[in-house]
């Protein structure tokens, strides 16, 4: 029979007594990450296997030491981060080990191998030495000098590269989480959080090992590295969760059906690892702001209203096309008097 305390899991979404949860509760962001969210309602057992299969990999992810590195994002302690580095297997015998500078002023690589290996792969100068790490990373030798590039190649082809598996079950535990918190415990129930549920903790899952690419790194402006963004957003095949990690690392999962995006009280977080803390707000809050900074920086003149649409001046740039609510006008009087007459106010 289930007590009274029992409380249901967000990751496994089954039922469990208060004797499962005794942990205080996971980190939705892991705390290497600078993770501020703090779920409560996570069982014991699915804290150990999203550690274990998802966020512990996660944090040694070569891109993401690199970016703590770069931002001195703490750990779980305050102590400051690591320095980013990792090692590539050398044929044959040995490994070259590279120390990456979250600076961009120079990365150092050492060979870690006998003598005679040395010797016989001719790694008698840096440039020899760049240059076989370029082979083994896939990479113009031009590039061992940009620490974002290597650290984006090592997560495929390191000693210990990240598997991107491992990705897909980073997002479905996100997505989980953000799920429950934007439509309740009723989320639970639904067919995308029954398949995120499988991409987390089934090691078996298709969906997980159907998974080939990395996220790709870009600049996502106007957000401000290294903060997290999260957000959910309506598509046409699908209510989609939209990562950008550090400001930068996108990544995208199906999260529920398609229009319920604009249900959910909660569809947008904000994390600053930094800090340690955590925004909730919303969808159109994050559309609304970032097309509003985006259009600021391009210099037009630009308002917000209170329900999210913008007024955006007519000039010489011509017509925005935006996939929010916009009002194009020559004032902001006018446009004032356009939002009257759609509301039919006058």
């Amino acid at each position: 029979m289930v007590g009274v305390s029992a409380r249901r899991c967000t990751y496994c979404l089954q039922v469990k007594e208060a004797g499962s949860f005794t942990t205080g509760g996971d980190h939705v962001m892991p705390a290497s990450m600078g993770g501020g969210w703090i779920d409560p309602d996570t069982c014991d057992e699915c804290m150990v296997a999203t550690n274990r299969g998802g966020d512990e990999l996660v944090a040694k992810d070569p891109l993401v030491k690199l970016l703590r590195d770069a931002y001195g994002i703490p750990n779980r302690r305050g102590a400051p981060p690591p320095t980013a580095g990792f090692s590539v297997r050398v044929p044959d015998g040995g490994v070259l080990q590279v120390e990456l500078d979250a600076a961009g002023d120079g990365h150092t690589i050492t060979p870690r191998m006998a003598p005679a290996d040395v010797a016989r792969l001719g790694l008698d100068s840096e440039q020899r030495v760049r240059e076989l790490l370029a082979e083994l990373l896939h990479v113009d030798v031009d590039a061992t000098g940009e620490a974002l590039v290597l650290a984006r190649a090592a997560q495929e082809h390191a000693h210990h590269p990240t598997p991107p598996p491992v990705w897909a079950r980073f997002t479905a535990k996100l997505a989980l989480a953000c799920g429950r918190a934007a439509w309740g415990d009723a989320y639970l129930d639904t067919d995308h959080a029954r398949a995120l549920s499988r991409t987390l903790l089934d090691e078996s899952d298709p969906v997980a090992l159907a998974r080939a690419h990395h996220p790709p790194v870009d600049e996502v402006w106007p957000f401000t590295p290294p903060k997290h963004r999260i957000w959910i957003d309506d598509r046409p095949g699908a209510a989609m969760l939209v990562v950008v990690l550090f400001g930068q690392v996108i990544d995208a999962v199906p999260i529920n059906e398609p229009g319920t995006a604009k249900l959910a009280e909660w569809s947008a977080w904000t994390l600053d690892p930094l800090e340690g803390t955590c925004h909730p707000s919303s969808y159109p809050a994050v559309a609304s702001g970032t097309a509003a900074a985006k259009l600021t920086k391009e210099g037009r003149d630009v308002v917000m209203f209170p329900d999210g649409e913008l007024f955006i001046a007519d000039g010489e740039l011509g017509p925005v096309k935006l996939p929010i609510p916009t009002i194009s006008a020559d004032s902001p009087q006018r446009a004032l008097e356009l939002l009257s007459e759609a509301r039919g106010e006058v």
